[in-house]
């Protein structure tokens, strides 16, 4: 029923278009093929996301400044494409983390850390393993929480 674009189309599976597609059917109530910006929250939280008020904001912004006030389901389905791209990085980055953290306690120590490096056949002092966990340790507490991780692999990935 609605136009995607063959580029848009690529990055999404064809069960994730038809999913947005039944979603955006619902708050496309004139049946233009278009929401108001207004709707576009709501519309995200419907399909399981929890944009931030600002996330929203600024994804409106940017539309507005292409002018255009409403968006159509070719430019809802790639502002998706994104979000879940970014989804599945998050992702990726707890399944790492989870490697990391043997006790699951939500840290990585540098006993932790040598253990692990020690299984993939590599020895490191635990002086050179402490040197590691400081360099991903951005709140200084002598262990890698899931934000220092996450902050570590976007910024060196």
């Amino acid at each position: 029923m609605y136009e995607i674009s063959t580029e848009t189309e690529a990055l999404l599976t064809e069960e994730q278009v038809f999913e947005l597609e039944d979603a955006f059917k619902l708050y496309d109530k004139k049946n233009s093929g278009k929401i108001e910006f207004t709707e576009l929250g709501n519309l995200m939280k419907e399909l399981g996301e929890h944009p931030t008020i600002a996330e929203v904001k600024a994804i409106e912004n940017d539309l507005r400044e292409n002018a255009k006030d409403e968006i159509n389901f070719n430019t809802f389905c790639a502002i998706m494409a994104k979000r879940f791209k970014e989804t599945n990085k998050e992702a990726e980055i707890k399944e790492a983390f989870k490697g990391f953290d043997l006790n699951g306690d939500g840290f990585i120590t540098p006993e932790e850390l040598q253990e692990v490096i020690m299984q993939l056949g590599e020895k490191l002092s635990l002086d050179e393993v402490n040197k590691m966990i400081n360099f991903a340790d951005y709140d200084n507490d002598g262990k890698v929480n899931f934000d220092d991780f996450r902050t570590m692999m976007i910024k060196h990935h």
